[in-house]
């Protein structure tokens, strides 16, 4: 899902997903939390730069509610929830 803002981006791919099945959704999810870790860099924090580690975390979760939110999909959405819920 790209941002309109300059920020980083990256493309998610979903066509091939039924977003009206819990399989679909549970998968677009998957596809959005790769993403956001990708774009967001998360591989390249040291997790001793506690600093680095909660802007990289901070990233991450808004590239994922922004994602979730330019889909419009209601199972997408509850998947989401449910992932916040639980962690």
């Amino acid at each position: 899902m790209p941002y309109s803002s300059g920020l980083p981006s990256v493309k998610v791919a979903y066509g091939d997903l039924n977003l009206a099945s819990d399989q679909g959704a549970n998968a677009l999810y998957g596809r959005i939390v790769y993403a956001a870790h990708e774009v967001c860099k998360a591989d390249q924090v040291d997790i001793r730069d506690l600093a680095a580690f909660a802007q990289t975390q901070s990233c991450e979760r808004q590239a994922i509610a922004h994602a979730v939110d330019a889909v419009h999909s209601p199972r997408l959405a509850s998947a989401y929830s449910a992932h916040l819920r639980h962690g």
